[in-house]
């Protein structure tokens, strides 16, 4: 795990993840009854370490997908692309 916060929103813990440059993966879930949420930010995902994914009540995990695009000439970078798309477990 990277950073852990608490957060009144579940959606800022989708926005961190998406700024934090080694996001891979994010939960997030009731912290209390006073709508409060716990995100904790993740540099590993279900492909990664699928044996680490435990659903836990509450609580949602999303993943994140990175795409390179190689140029089939030279096997080097040509384009790298990043396209977040979200895996719901609940």
């Amino acid at each position: 795990m990277i950073i852990t916060i608490n957060t009144t929103r579940e959606d800022i813990c989708n926005i961190r993840c998406f700024t934090e440059p080694n996001c891979l993966s994010f939960n997030v879930g009731p912290l209390d009854d006073n709508h409060q949420y716990l995100c904790e930010i993740s540099d590993s995902d279900d492909v990664l370490y699928p044996e680490d994914l435990v659903p836990r009540t509450g609580f949602t995990y999303q993943g994140t997908q990175v795409f390179l695009e190689f140029d089939s000439i030279t096997n080097t970078n040509d384009q790298e692309r990043r396209r977040f798309e979200s895996s719901r477990y609940i």
